[in-house]
């Protein structure tokens, strides 16, 4: 990797941090050592510890949330953590990932009683400006996913391209089943199920969008829905609802989203059904008496569009103007308000591939392997793979097919038989069928087998030179036309005749008495 760039501190549980400095072992002994508006970066790893932020820092992992993990952990006799991630104080610019490729896995804490809300990511005190969470998998381990405290200013919040995924409940289920608000504080019960997102009162200008929502909420008046979203001014767009909720009696109102506050969009969601099992389950309901769609931007500001601007696996849904509320099926409606209606949804959803564990590796000194995920994939054509010397111009060095549209992990790999020597850097473009493109987060690889070996002159005209510094020697040498057939060979030689071969590219095997073997581009002159 590329030397420590400007107010850049570095994290490897194993002390490496590849070569950089300074390195730190622990999340939250860099945090502590950072000055505002650095970055804090961390290789990959699992790291048991409670993460607190309290200043203006931007954290980021070098392999993303697949293989870059935050365990929290409760403490004991007396609790007080209350997320494996907590924001806290006054801030301004707390950035957790920055895209699909450089976030974490956050797990959860469980508070063992029922008197307080604590998470994965946890924010309070405040007030907060321009709080950024993007691309990591948030996953609730007994209680929320990921929590803002009642009453804690945050203004210009963006939660992006997240997984919310885990349980807020121990077990099979909840042992709480209460559908009463008043069984919310009931400290009784040490089981009892959150949200995957709440957020509560405090929140404006928030933005969620591009999240895949896929874990359990369990049932309780709190926790019988996916995200509980409470803000004034606010998008919720693109997201993808496919979670479960759990109701052992079957009579909880339960469901994917509930929306309170003023100025709130609910644009081209894909609202699923399949884990909302039972009566008396939603889609989306305004748990409000007055309307918190006025305002909104963009414009879908009456219920009724909202109804038609999202997506339902189950078509028509119903919907009733005087709860508004969008259930799963008429049946659920019929039952709340004899006025109920259907719709469909119409809108088309542009979702982006989710990605992440972009990550490169020598291979035997011969080659890089790239290697990335995908969390799931919306009419994904291709990737074209990107490389550059500078981490500024880059040049297209291959194409590997997408899987189109999956909700499935899917892994690919792609192999660099001609990596330059020294520090490269690589990116991947992902193309919609559409069209549309986006990018990866770039990540180095240090060939540093390429370093051993100088061709030259490249281009030639007559002959080529190989000179090893490895020790080993030349075992034979092989040149190949554009298109992978042999067109020259020698043995025991440092040198191949180029003559009177045709001008144009071509590429050169390189065997070492040592076993490696190494593949260079041959530029033929005239």
């Amino acid at each position: 990797m590329a030397g420590p760039l400007a107010a850049q501190r570095f994290v490897d549980g194993a002390g490496g941090c590849g070569g950089n400095s300074p390195c730190y072992t622990t999340i939250q002994a860099a945090v502590a050592a950072a000055s505002a508006g650095e970055t804090v970066t961390v290789y990959p790893g699992t790291y048991t510890e409670n993460v607190t932020l309290s200043k203006s820092l931007t954290v980021v992992s070098t392999g993303g949330r697949g293989s870059t993990i935050i365990q929290g952990f409760q403490t004991s006799p007396a609790p007080s953590v209350y997320g494996a991630v907590t924001i806290e104080g006054v801030t301004s610019g707390v950035s957790i990932g920055t895209s699909s490729a450089d976030g974490f896995t956050i797990i959860g804490v469980d508070w063992p009683t029922n008197v307080t809300d604590v998470g994965a990511v946890y924010v309070r005190g405040g007030p907060h400006t321009g709080l950024s969470i993007v691309g990591n998998d948030i996953r609730a381990n007994g209680d929320n996913g990921f929590v803002l405290q009642s009453n804690t200013p945050v203004s210009g919040f963006l939660f992006d391209r997240n997984i919310l995924s885990g349980k807020t409940y121990l077990g099979s289920q909840p042992e709480q089943t209460c559908c009463s608000s008043s069984c919310y504080f009931d400290n009784t019960s040490s089981n009892v199920a959150r949200s995957l997102f709440t957020l509560n009162p405090g929140a404006s200008n928030v933005t969620f969008s591009n999240n895949l929502i896929t874990g359990s909420a369990g049932a309780g008046s709190n926790g019988n829905v996916l995200v509980q979203f409470e803000a004034a001014t606010a998008r919720i767009q693109y997201n993808t609802f496919s979670g479960t909720t759990v109701s052992p009696g079957g009579t909880c109102l339960r469901g994917n989203l509930i929306v309170r506050g003023s100025a709130v969009s609910v644009h081209c969601n894909p609202f699923h059904a399949a884990g909302l099992s039972g009566s008396n389950r939603f889609h989306v309901r305004m748990d409000q008496n007055t309307g918190p769609l006025t305002g909104a931007d963009p414009m879908v500001d009456t219920f009724t569009e909202i109804s038609q601007q999202n997506n339902y696996d189950r078509n028509p849904v119903a919907f009733s103007n005087a709860l508004r509320t969008i259930f799963i099926s008429m049946t659920d409606a019929s039952s709340q308000d004899g006025a109920a209606r259907t719709a469909r949804g119409s809108c088309t959803v542009p979702l982006p591939v989710q990605w992440f564990g972009f990550q490169g590796t020598v291979i035997e000194n011969r080659a890089v392997e790239l290697v990335w995920k995908t969390a799931w994939e919306q009419g994904n054509l291709r990737f074209e793979i990107e490389r550059s010397r500078d981490a500024v111009t880059y040049e297209p060095i291959g194409q590997v097919p997408g899987a189109g549209t999956t909700q499935r992990t899917s892994t690919y790999r792609f192999l660099d038989n001609e990596p330059p020597a020294g520090i490269a850097y690589y990116r991947l473009k992902q193309v919609d069928a559409d069209g549309q493109s986006s990018y990866s987060r770039p990540i180095s690889v240090n060939f540093k087998g390429a370093d051993l070996l100088t061709v030259y002159p490249n281009p030639a005209f007559d002959q080529i030179r190989v000179r090893s510094a490895s020790g080993s020697g030349i075992e034979s040498l092989g040149l190949y036309d554009a298109v992978g057939r042999p067109v020259r060979q020698s043995r025991g030689s440092m040198v191949l005749s180029l003559t009177g071969l045709p001008q144009g590219m071509y590429r050169l095997e390189i065997r070492l008495t040592g076993g490696e073997v190494y593949w260079r581009k041959v530029v033929k002159s005239r």
